[in-house]
């Protein structure tokens, strides 16, 4: 599902949907209709994804209230299926929020969501709260006290990097240079610290900035908007030859952009191209695009409004985002008729990167690279396998286009763990992983049917006396025999995964003799496992 929330003339936040389900296939109105507080119109709405099952699995947006203090609205995916509110700023000593939006992000190493603006003190003040038992409540934080402070008029970006831990919060001064916060999830860490990534560059003049990575070079990238209209570029690569903030003007030989709106971002996996949208003089949305690619390595331009409405004069910025189910980008706008207007472009073929799963900290990056060499190979082996229905395999690939958070299983008999329509697989790597290659994606794709939404019922074990070589579907549940266990989707999944069907009825007969998965009243699916047997 597919969202956008927007300020209404009411100085309500309202929330559009389009869902990828039968009976839907068009834009509806969502269910934000019941806001604690009306919204400060010098502001604009963040929002993020909590994909982990102690964080209950959540959507959320923050805002900043006409009070001034900071709202979350969130939607919870178990047990919830409504929007709740709190507020993170309520009795913390905070500054309040500057008249300008604030930024959010999540870190997995700690198992936190963030909330950053600029406090009225001219600081970057952060909220945060971490998912961990006995703690619940919101924090507060300055990370930039003691640092050059923020222009009030101009919003912070932020953005995390997987691959060394860090999170990150990028501003403009008030000396009109860009200036980066980063907190290190490593020895020599665990504090915020600055760096000033445009010195030397020209002016900043925009009020709000724009960041991404990536990831298959390991790159990370600030868009703003210059006092010579033109978007400009810093970038952090973390190979040999980089380890410095360098500079790019991808806007230059382009049309001008409005000085007063913030550019927007966005990284399509499929073709490895990273994009920025950004509002044209001409009242059109331009797009800048750099392929990392043979026959790329330059930004290239094009209109992304094409023959549509113009976009409205006074819009701070477009927002942006990939729907990897069906490798469609898309860019939002409020169009001179005051009404959301979206512009999209359909990729060929299948955005499965898995760049947006994510890890607990604890996790090896040996680890993490081994999962997704794992979940990749099963992937490509569903996509033609005929144990699976079309059905199936769309709603597992689905599945894979969501981001799924990979935490530690430590229970010495079990391979791993997955709510239904969860967005978490907890992975025993002690237990599973020496098993080898092939039970891991089995365990794997089984675990990923579970997040596509498919259950099964407790496997039952023949009666003494009777076995295997002998099955009855009616009383026990054997391999193949397409029964009420087996003849699940988590189960024919595996058999994707197996080989040649002799390798398969060889290996899932051992297999049936030590294992089984079962699924709890919480909706948990775990596969125990007994490697004595």
């Amino acid at each position: 599902m597919q969202h956008i929330v927007y300020l209404g003339d009411d100085i309500r936040l309202h929330e559009s949907i389009f869902r990828f389900v039968r009976g839907g296939f068009r834009w509806e109105p969502g269910g934000l209709t019941n806001m604690p507080a009306r919204a400060a119109e010098d502001c604009s709405p963040t929002s993020w994804y909590t994909p982990t099952q102690a964080s209950g699995q959540a959507q959320n947006i923050a805002y900043v209230g006409e009070d001034r203090n900071i709202y979350r609205l969130f939607f919870r995916f178990v047990r919830g299926f409504r929007w709740e509110f709190d507020t993170p700023s309520r009795g913390q000593t905070t500054a309040t929020p500057a008249p300008t939006s604030p930024t959010s992000w999540y870190s997995p190493a700690d198992n936190a969501q963030h909330i950053a603006y600029v406090g009225h003190d001219q600081q970057i003040h952060e909220l945060y709260q971490r998912f961990s038992p006995g703690v619940s409540r919101w924090q507060h934080n300055v990370p930039n006290l003691g640092w050059p402070n923020a222009s009030l008029y101009a919003s912070p970006t932020s953005w995390y990097t997987p691959y060394d831990d860090v999170q990150h919060i990028a501003y403009i001064g008030s000396d009109a240079q860009l200036h980066e916060l980063f907190f290190r999830f490593a020895p020599g860490g665990f504090r915020w610290e600055h760096n000033i990534i445009s010195a030397g560059q020209p002016g900043v003049a925009g009020i709000g900035l724009t960041s991404w990575v990536t990831r298959s070079d390991r790159t990370q990238h600030v868009a703003s908007m210059g006092t010579d209209e033109r978007v400009h570029e810093v970038f952090f690569r973390s190979a040999p030859g980089g380890f410095h903030w360098e500079h790019n003007v991808p806007g230059a030989g382009r049309p001008p952009g409005v000085i007063g709106a913030a550019p927007t971002s966005w990284v399509t996996g499929s073709d490895n191209v990273q994009h920025l949208a950004y509002l044209g003089v001409d009242e059109k949305i331009h797009e800048a695009f750099f392929r990392l690619a043979p026959g790329g390595g330059r930004w290239e331009h094009n209109v992304v409004s094409g023959g549509g409405p113009k976009a409205r004069a006074g819009t701070s910025r477009p927002t942006s985002w990939v729907t990897r189910s069906d490798n469609v980008q898309h860019v939002a706008y409020v169009g001179v008729d005051e009404k959301i207007h979206e512009a999209y472009f359909r990729l060929p073929g299948e955005d499965l990167s898995l760049d947006h799963f994510t890890f607990e900290g604890n996790i090896s990056p040996a680890d993490r690279d081994a999962v997704i060499q794992r979940h990749r190979f099963a992937v490509s082996r569903v996509s033609g396998c005929t144990n699976l229905s079309d059905e199936e395999r769309q709603r597992l690939r689905q599945a894979y286009n969501r981001p799924i958070h990979h935490t530690v299983n430590t229970d010495p008999a079990q391979n791993g763990s997955a709510y239904v329509d969860g967005s978490e697989v907890s992975v025993n790597f002690g237990v599973l992983f020496p098993q080898g290659n092939q039970e891991i994606s089995q365990t794997l794709v089984h675990e990923m049917m579970h997040c596509a939404g498919y259950d099964h019922p407790t496997r039952r074990h023949p009666p003494p006396g009777r076995s295997c070589l002998s099955p009855d579907p009616a009383i026990f549940d054997c391999p193949f025999d397409n029964g009420v266990y087996y003849g699940t989707p988590p189960l024919r999944s595996e058999l994707c995964i197996a080989g040649d069907q002799t390798l398969a009825i060889a290996r899932l007969e051992r297999k049936a003799d030590r294992e089984s998965c079962v699924i709890d009243e919480d909706g948990l699916a775990t596969i125990h496992t007994d490697l004595t047997a």
